[in-house]
This record gives C-alpha cells, sequence and structure tokens, in this order.
C-alpha cells in the first residue's frame, strides 16, 4: 500500500496538470483526461496500488497506468470491471452529476 504523503502528492500534481490542460486542450480531452484523474484518485482512496487493482478487474498493470495518465481512453466496456473493482459507481469515474 502507498504512503498516504505520496497520494496526496500525486493527486496535487495530478490536479495541477489537469489546469494546464483545460488550458491547452478541447473539451473532449479535458473530459478524457478528468476520468483518469478520477481513476487515479479513486484507486488511492480505496487503498491499493495499481498491480492490485489490476489483479481485481482482470487487466494488466500497464493498462491501469495508462488510464491513469490519461494515455489511453478508458471505454465503456472496461468501466464496469474497473468499477466493481474499485466499489465505486461508473457515475463516480464518469463524472455524472445527478440533479436533486
Amino acid at each position: 500500500m502507498a504512503d498516504d504523503d505520496d497520494n496526496v502528492l500525486r493527486i496535487d500534481d495530478l490536479k495541477g496538470e489537469l489546469q494546464k490542460l483545460h488550458e491547452r486542450l478541447g473539451r473532449e480531452d479535458i473530459r478524457h483526461h478528468q476520468i483518469a484523474a478520477r481513476l487515479l484518485t479513486a484507486r488511492l482512496e480505496a487503498g491499493i496500488s495499481r498491480a492490485e487493482l489490476a489483479e481485481r478487474c482482470g487487466f494488466s498493470e500497464a493498462q491501469i497506468e495508462a488510464w491513469e495518465l490519461g494515455a489511453e481512453v478508458l471505454y465503456a466496456s472496461d468501466l464496469a470491471e474497473l468499477c466493481n473493482a474499485l466499489d465505486v459507481s461508473p457515475d463516480d469515474l464518469v463524472g455524472f452529476r445527478r440533479e436533486h
């Protein structure tokens, strides 16, 4: 399990990178990277490593890393496995907000 201080640093670094992306990229690319950030945050909040998440959902550790870094698009067909492994809803990872 990763050190909590390392997790906070990674999330803060990622937020800074996302802000830079907002300034450079179009809306679709920003959304893609927001999903990547939510995936990383969900894993860190679950307190598990990439290797453990990969084992839980049947993907390679390299694939998990690629999704978390925004290097590859996370497709809906893979979303369910990740959500089950992280015990989060697809709405949480995709960023849908429900109106009450």
